[in-house]
């Protein structure tokens, strides 16, 4: 009857119309959530691209102030404008750069309007002064043009850290459009806060007037300005206006936010039209199958009602194979063509879920990548995160300087496969130059992809069969992708499935190269910042030792020559009134002692210039060293009448190999120093001994000691303990001498002291083979 077909009828369309309105939900929350997840990845790499702008404007501030600061003279607009304007067009958006003294009055500018204004009344000036060494302001109005502005300003100090002046980078917000990301949609709104939640640039609307600037009570500028990347999920992002979907990220460092928002509307409307063309169409099969169900009612009704049950079923979800119906072509079709949408459908789903994890990954990884400039630090990280979403296992290895490759970092699902790999590192050492595929990409640059593996695999590397068997409870599927910075192969990164129903595509592969991309690129500029690093720290101390050096030297040697100009001057009066020859005799060995004093700082100099260009050569001769530490001891005995020194030397008499002049020269340093820092009532002891390998000789004293601090920089040019008396003349020079002539010898020079009650200095030298010492002991004995 017409009621039972109606009713068979709506019984098959309505479930299409429910399924059609699931789907339509579905598919709009779907393209929501992408739009969020889009919203997050285009605010988070916007955040690290102002970032990176305000880091490299950080380092090129800093290697200016200390350029500025070094340079010699007057710094003036005729001297420093050629220098400030070599650098600005590095930056495009950077409107101005001048140089203010320390009152803050502009000396030199790159815009003439800036020279001779006094800047010492702006937030930045002020901060300097008070304190810090570098201030990015918030927004300002500029006090030139009245426009908005950013500046970042830095101290500029002269070698020993006297305030010379105060640099200032200004640069519009309008200008930012130039280096933030520029593939958005559409509609897509682009939007930069600074610390106090002012609106720095807005995609449109870069042109706001001032008094509209202000979004710090904004919930979502808030919590991005607390650390937090907020996404609104309900059609509202109020800091672009009403019915917006996006997302605000923090800028790490710099206390910026950055927001991504798009219409909500123009996000729907593609799926609302779709809908409604399907809606349509569905109008219009649902009316041409009616006509033609009143005519075949009587043919189709068994197998229609079948795809109908099976269309409430899609309808509800539940996804499934349609199995045969029996009938006409036609239905057949129908049903063949309700399977294929359902398996596609799933398909999609997942393509859909793949891709979504994907994008996540590589959001976390970017966001960890830039959190740190500690380069093993970072790829440890990308290490853990690398497991399990794309394998069982990871690691990472570094090329080193000299060929050498060093694992870095190694992350694993359990312990025990963590304990394997550790196990098969410390077995099998490594070979740069073997068959191992982490071998081969770090030679070739080329990824390697085995996304099924097998025997053959392991015994084109594997040393043993032991380690094969190992490797093969491992890998059942892997890939290693080179981590490429600048055309340079750093290293390596290799993952892997242990488990065999797990096996790679090229959408991992893919995936892998993209996460070794930019972990090349942290790691890079993690490099070039601690080469950065490392040379200012180095050009500091080299001026600080230099200083000192010309400090303590340009004292050292005034001494003596002032004493001999004295002693001359006084001869030379005396002469004149016809003093006894015993009197000039007595001034002139006074002015001797003071010239030995003054050719032993030359010698001691000259032996440490010797020693840093590698020219200290050494005269060696067998030499009896108990004769040798003999008389050093009568010598010192004689320079110090009223010093106790004990000498103690063994009844056998070695011999070595050695220069004698620069062996008496260590001994006598160290009985100088002996004397010189212990009282004249407490004596020196000097101990000779000697092994069948070895000569040592102790140098005791009972003086101040050094400090443990101290013991590890003694040997040091220049330096000297710090509870030296500051009378106690010296250069800082004698034990860094002595340690490398013994050195030279190949031996060791070594300290053990206690503060308060004295220092034990140990000369050990090597003595030749037992046959040729004791021929040479009988000739000298001879």
């Amino acid at each position: 009857t017409w009621a039972w077909l109606l009713l068979a009828f709506v019984a098959l369309i309505l479930p299409l119309v429910l399924f059609s309105a699931w789907s339509y939900r579905r598919s709009l929350e779907s393209d929501r959530d992408r739009s969020l997840v889009e919203a997050v990845q285009l605010s988070q790499t916007a955040a690290a691209v102002v970032q990176g702008l305000l880091r490299g404007l950080d380092g090129t501030t800093l290697a200016m102030s200390g350029a500025l600061g070094a340079q010699v003279g007057v710094l003036n607009d005729a001297t420093v404008r050629p220098y400030l304007a070599s650098v600005g067009p590095r930056y495009p958006f950077v409107r101005n750069i001048f140089l203010m003294d320390p009152a803050g009055l502009a000396v030199a500018a790159t815009l003439d309007e800036s020279l001779g204004r006094d800047f010492g009344d702006r937030p930045y000036t002020r901060a300097l002064l008070s304190g810090e060494e570098l201030v990015l302001s918030d927004l300002l109005q500029s006090a030139l043009t009245g426009e908005p502005t950013i500046v970042m300003a830095r101290t500029v100090r002269s070698p020993d850290g006297a305030l010379r002046g105060m640099l200032a980078v200004v640069f519009y917000p309008a200008r930012l459009a130039e280096i933030l990301p520029q593939s958005l949609p559409d509609d897509a709104v682009l939007s930069l806060f600074d610390q106090q939640g002012r609106l720095i640039y807005s995609s449109a609307r870069p042109d706001l007037p001032w008094e509209q600037r202000e979004h710090s009570t904004l919930p979502e500028v808030q919590a991005a300005l607390a650390g937090q990347t907020i996404m609104a999920r309900r059609g509202v992002l109020a800091v672009d206006g009403p019915d917006r979907i996006g997302a605000v990220a923090p800028v790490p460092e710099s206390g910026w936010a950055v927001g991504v928002s798009r219409s909500a509307a123009t996000v729907e409307r593609p799926l609302q039209t779709l809908y409604r063309q399907q809606m349509l169409a569905l109008g219009v099969v649902a009316a041409s199958s009616f006509v033609v169900a009143l005519i075949l009612s009587r043919v189709l009704s068994s197998p229609l009602v079948r795809l109908a049950t099976h269309a409430r079923a899609f309808g509800r979800g539940e996804v499934g194979t349609l199995a045969p119906v029996a009938g006409p072509v036609e239905v057949q079709t129908l049903a063949e063509a309700l399977t294929t949408m359902a398996a596609e459908v799933q398909t999609r789903f997942a393509e859909r879920e793949a891709a979504q994890r994907r994008l996540l990954f590589l959001g976390e990884a970017s966001t960890v990548l830039a959190a740190t400039l500690d380069y093993q630090t970072t790829l440890a990280q990308v290490a853990r995160l690398t497991v399990p979403e794309l394998g069982d296992w990871c690691t990472v290895h570094m090329a080193e300087d000299g060929g050498q490759v060093t694992r870095t970092a190694l992350a694993a699902v359990n312990q025990e496969q963590e304990a394997l790999l550790q196990q098969l590192r410390r077995r099998y050492p490594f070979d740069p130059r073997g068959p191992h595929p982490v071998a081969r990409v770090l030679r070739t640059g080329e990824p390697l992809f085995f996304p099924e593996v097998s025997d053959a695999l392991f015994a084109g590397f594997a040393q043993d069969e032991e380690q094969a068997r190992t490797l093969a409870t491992l890998i059942a599927s892997y890939m290693v992708v080179p981590l490429i910075a600048r055309g340079q192969t750093l290293g390596v990164i290799a993952i892997a499935w242990s488990r065999p129903g797990r096996r790679y595509g090229l959408a991992d592969l893919a995936l892998a190269q993209e996460l070794a991309r930019r972990a090349a690129l942290a790691v890079d500029t993690a490099r070039l910042y601690a080469q950065a690093r490392d040379a200012l720290r180095d050009r500091e101390s080299a001026l600080a030792a230099r200083d000192q050096f010309l400090s303590v030297a340009s004292h050292e040697l005034r001494t003596p020559l002032t004493a001999l100009k004295s002693y001359m001057e006084l001869a030379r009066n005396r002469l004149r009134r016809g003093a006894a020859p015993e009197e000039l005799d007595q001034l002139l060995a006074w002015g001797d002692v003071q010239a030995e004093r003054l050719n032993e700082l030359v010698s001691a100099l000259l032996d440490v210039s010797r020693i840093a260009t590698g020219r200290l050569e050494l005269e060696t001769e067998p030499v009896a060293i108990a004769p040798l530490v003999q008389r050093v001891v009568e010598m010192e005995r004689a320079a110090d009448p009223g010093r106790a020194i004990y000498c103690s030397l063994p009844t056998a008499r070695p011999v070595l190999d050695a220069d004698a002049g620069r062996l008496e020269q260590v001994l006598v340093n160290l009985l100088e120093n002996a004397r010189k820092y212990s009282p004249p009532n407490r004596p020196v002891e000097v101990c000779l001994s000697a092994t069948d390998d070895t000569v040592a000789i102790a140098v005791r004293d009972h003086g101040i000691g050094i400090p443990l601090d101290d013991q590890e920089r003694l040997f040091e040019r220049f330096y000297r303990a710090g509870n030296i008396d500051k009378g106690v003349s010296g250069l800082g020079l004698g034990l860094h001498v002595a340690n490398e002539i013994v050195r030279a010898h190949g031996g060791t020079l070594a300290v053990a002291s206690t503060p308060g009650c004295g220092s034990v200095f140990t000369i050990s030298l090597p003595r030749p083979s037992n046959a040729m010492a004791a021929s040479r002991d009988e000739r000298v004995a001879d």
